[in-house]
């Protein structure tokens, strides 16, 4: 089949047509230049959209990117020629509402029973397709190379995992991948699994089950319980009233008690508040008006009782004759009369450091010891002795005789397998086949004879299977890995040895070299004697470091102490820069001797000055000290005529002053006592609040009187702490009486709705039949599930041998005639593998970028090949596949899909410039291919437009994965 036309009526922002040529087609245009709406186009004028109520997540995002925007009706059409050159003619007059036609262009006979899917016409249906497989079989997308190239590396194969997507991309019931989908996830949803935590039916009718058996069991013990509970009633209600009785009691003996209390409370403060009758607190201490006076004389007479005394008299000449006797003698002499301190030990210092300094000078390494090697050389000549000291390495003829032995039982093998062959593919169809319609036929979706037929279409197949199985010798897989791994470790060992021995003869010379710069022989003995003469050297260079250390800090020390004596020596007034420090220190001890002589004749002069000092210092303390004895009577006796002292009292002064003082203590002190009192008994109330206390405790002992209780007397005689303790147990006893005669009246509120008996067994029976029903289903889905995987298993078998013929016959070419032979296991998954070197296979997977990338374009072909009608040929549709393929690559793989064009239809959009340069190149003046340029608007540019543009300077970077589905 070859689409001819393609016509978007307000298809998105589409309004034009297209003209496709029948062998391949290029379409070149910027990003936005609508490269994909016309792809989606084509798919929607030939396949339509799905009838039926409701619409799926795809289907509302495809309407919301592709509905017209000018709000005119959303239609396509396309033309078609199929390859019995019958031309077919759909229209998809609006897809809003799926009205669509379909007649024969040249007798324009309908023909759109012949191509009906779901309620609306499929023109992929000329394919053996439908609407549902067409995008995912016949289109490469840059989506899947990117989504290829994102999982590439993980744990699984990235290149399997996408082949079985595509493999498996049929819709509906109608393939077994399908199948198996729906049966899982049936018995997921519908039946579910026993364990605990799970939210399915059968574990919901488990626990139903499970809940009716002890509700029957509960039903039949409460009805037991509850004749309890009403006679432990009846004993928990009287209980409870002999406590309230004696509660009662109790609490009428404590309020007789606390009326006789406030009686007499109340009548202590009408005594105490006669004193305040202001009810204003006394004033605290130091305030009032006689608190200046009460401060004044406490202070006078405590500096009255502290005077001082009556000065003793002085005797001896006074202070004027002793000043002129000392005016009369000679003056003292100035300087030191002996070395001072300071001085004496800075001069002892620097002794101390000059002698050190001597000591050390005398001290030294001595002379140098003769070296070969430089310092520099040394780590050279280290590593070189370590080269020559290494161990020899191994031979390696024995790895080569192994790794020859391995490859030939390798090719013994492949031998083996290419003598094999199996059987037709028919058991591998009908297998499949036959499981679906009797899994069908078990749902009660067709027949059941019919189901039956299938069911024993089904076991024939396999049986046809496994005999052709039996017949075939093969080699378990396993072999294979271990046989394939044992080669490749060996031939890794022995590249890994041929380099050991190729990097030990490049240090072996290196070294001799080095040996040879430095002057030394290449022997191990001679090395070591220069290094032994080196690390010698190096000890004397050490010990040279550390005394020439030692003499500058000896020489720091010298220098600090000789500035310690002159600073101490220009302090006492002896300073000469150009003279030594020990001529300074010499002159200094002689200026102190001459001091010390002249000081022998002045020692009286200093004795009289100290006794001048005394007598003066004596008399200046006679006469404060008779100031303030004074100042002391006369302050005490203004604070006493103050206090109204008498001054004719025969009183004694100081007497007379502290009984004043301590009665006026004693009147304060009472006065603040009785209102703290008073505050006490009111407790923050006023008096008519007690009053109205006193009238309402007299009112609850009336009406507590009025009951019965225990007998009062018996209560009276009671302490006030024994009656508490008596009224707390007896609250304590009526409280639990309460509780106990609430809980048995709740327990038996709970029981008022006990179900009747032959519920819960009828509960229990439907319980019953739900289990065995749903672990019945379970069983069948089960069966079901692994008949149709072991026939999907069979179908990967199917197309194994497809794809791997048609991956042998293309891979040479896209590669460069690197890799051409393939291997396709259908028991892994579809995984690839390729043949590397001398026979050895590798999983595709593990190849670089652009290798992985064009196996999976080349397998994509060949699905398309292998899922399409024999009868006739699909077109092959590739949106940007090669924008991640590098230029060799993408040159290679376009002439394939040139040489392709001979037998199907190829349609690329793409928008490299490198593409549009080779289609310019390559498909120029051949009536079966074209090449089409789209403008922003996404219309063709005509050739009279001039050169054809290539993309926009500022197109953005392709999008990362397109919609091919329209659902």
């Amino acid at each position: 089949m070859k689409i001819l036309r393609v016509r978007a009526h307000e298809f998105g922002k589409l309004n034009g047509e297209i003209d496709l040529a029948p062998g391949m087609t290029v379409i070149h245009g910027g990003n936005e230049a609508g490269k994909s709406t016309w792809l989606q186009a084509i798919f929607a004028a030939l396949c339509g959209r799905r009838r039926g109520q409701g619409s799926t997540k795809e289907e509302r995002e495809f309407k919301r990117q592709y509905e017209p925007w000018s709000g005119e009706p959303w239609r396509a059409t396309v033309k078609l020629e199929l390859d019995s050159k019958r031309r077919i003619e759909i229209q998809q007059r609006d897809l809003n509402t799926k009205e669509s036609v379909a007649h024969d262009a040249d007798t324009g006979r309908p023909v759109g029973d012949e191509v009906i899917y779901r309620g609306s016409i499929d023109g992929s249906r000329f394919l053996g397709l439908n609407r549902q497989v067409m995008p995912s079989t016949l289109v490469i997308g840059q989506g899947d190379i990117q989504r290829l190239r994102q999982t590439k590396g993980d744990e699984a194969s990235a290149l399997k995992k996408e082949l079985q997507r595509a493999a498996a991309s049929a819709g509906g019931a109608a393939t077994a991948v399908e199948a198996i989908r729906l049966l899982k996830s049936y018995a997921r949803d519908q039946i579910g699994t026993e364990r605990r935590n799970s939210t399915k039916p059968l574990q919901r009718a488990v626990e139903r089950l499970s809940e009716a058996n002890r509700e029957l069991d509960a039903g039949r013990s409460r009805q037991l319980e509850r004749d309890r509970l009403e006679s432990g009633l009846a004993e928990a209600s009287e209980e409870a009233e002999r406590a309230a009785a004696l509660v009662r009691g109790c609490e009428r003996a404590l309020a007789d008690r606390e009326l006789r209390r406030l009686d007499k409370r109340l009548k202590d403060i009408e005594k105490l508040a006669a004193q305040f009758p202001d009810d204003r607190p006394p004033e605290a201490r130091g305030q009032g008006s006689d608190a200046a006076i009460e401060r004044e004389l406490r202070t006078a007479l405590l500096a009255y009782r502290i005077r001082p005394g009556e000065p003793a008299e002085l005797r001896g000449p006074g202070a004027d004759e002793m000043a002129r006797e000392l005016s009369e003698l000679p003056k003292a002499a100035a300087g030191d009369r002996e070395i001072a301190p300071e001085v004496a030990i800075a001069a002892r210092g620097w002794r101390e450091a000059r002698e050190a300094r001597a000591v050390r000078e005398r001290l030294g390494p001595g002379d140098p010891p003769e070296a070969t090697l430089t310092k520099d050389a040394e780590p050279v000549a280290r590593r070189a002795l370590t080269v020559l000291e290494l161990p020899p390495l191994g031979s390696s003829a024995e790895l080569e005789r192994r790794i020859q032995k391995l490859v030939n039982e390798q090719k013994e093998l492949m031998a083996q397998l290419e003598a094999n062959s199996g059987f037709g593919k028919w058991p591998w169809i009908g297998a499949p086949a036959g499981g679906l319609v009797g899994v069908l036929g078990v749902l009660d979706l067709l027949p059941r004879l019919i189901g039956a037929a299938g069911w024993l279409l089904a076991i024939l197949c396999f049986a046809l299977m496994y005999r052709a199985q039996r017949r075939t010798s093969r080699p378990r897989p396993y072999e294979q890995i271990d046989r394939g791994g044992a080669l490749a470790d060996a031939r890794a060992e022995l590249r890994e040895l041929k380099r050991q021995h190729a990097a030990r003869q490049r240090q072996l010379e290196a070294a001799t070299r080095e040996f040879t710069e430095l002057g030394i022989e290449t022997v191990p003995e001679a090395v070591r004697a220069a290094l032994e003469a080196r690390e010698k050297r190096n000890a004397w260079d050490r010990e040279q470091a550390t005394w020439e250390r030692r003499m500058a800090s000896a020489r720091t020390d010298e220098a600090a102490a000789e500035k310690t004596l002159r600073a101490a020596l220009t302090d006492r007034g002896l300073e000469d820069p150009q003279a030594g420090v020990g001529d300074l220190f010499h002159r200094y001890q002689q200026a102190c001797r001459r001091s010390a002589e002249l000081a022998a004749g002045t020692d009286r002069r200093e004795a009289l000055a100290s006794r001048l000092e005394a007598r003066r210092q004596a008399e200046r303390s006679a006469a404060t000290q008779r100031q303030n004895r004074e100042a002391a009577e006369t302050r005490f006796r203004t604070a006493l005529t103050a206090a109204g002292f008498a001054g004719d009292s025969n009183d004694e002064p100081e007497l007379w002053a502290d009984d004043w003082l301590a009665d006026r203590e004693r009147r304060s002190g009472q006065r603040h006592r009785d209102w703290g009192r008073l505050q006490h008994l009111l407790d923050g109330r006023d008096r008519q609040s007690l009053l109205d206390e006193r009238a309402e405790m007299a009112a609850t002992l009336k009406a507590i009187a009025g009951t019965e209780s225990e007998p009062a007397a018996e209560l009276q005689g009671l302490t006030p702490p024994e009656l508490e303790r008596k009224l707390a147990v007896a609250r304590m006893e009526a409280d639990k009486a309460g509780r106990e005669v609430s809980r048995y009246e709740g327990q038996l509120a709970a029981d008022a709705d006990l179900p009747a008996l032959a519920e819960l067994e009828e509960e229990l029976a439907a319980a019953e039949h739900e289990v065995r029903l749903l672990r019945r289903a379970g069983e069948i889905v089960g069966t079901a599930t692994t008949h149709l995987e072991a026939a999907q298993e069979e179908v990967h078998r199917m197309l194994a041998p497809d794809l791997r013929e048609a991956l042998s016959d293309r891979l040479g070419l896209v590669t460069g005639g690197r890799y051409s032979a393939v291997r396709i296991d259908p028991e892994e998954g579809l995984e690839v593998q390729l043949e590397v070197e001398d026979g050895e296979y590798r999983s595709a997977s593990e190849l670089s970028h652009g290798t992985v990338d064009q196996v999976y374009l080349l397998l994509r072909i060949g699905l398309a090949e292998a899922l399409g009608d024999k009868k006739e040929s699909a077109p092959l549709f590739l949106d940007d596949a090669t924008v991640h393929i590098d230029s060799d690559r993408t040159m290679r793989f376009l002439d394939l899909l040139l040489a392709l064009s001979k037998e199907r239809q190829i349609v690329a959009f793409s928008q490299e410039e490198e593409v549009r340069a080779w289609a310019e190149r390559r498909l120029a003046g051949d009536a079966r291919h074209r090449l089409i340029e789209l403008d922003r608007q996404g219309q063709p540019i005509g050739p009279g437009d001039g050169a054809v543009p290539g993309a926009p300077a500022d197109a953005d970077e392709a999008e990362p994965e397109r919609q091919h589905s329209l659902l």
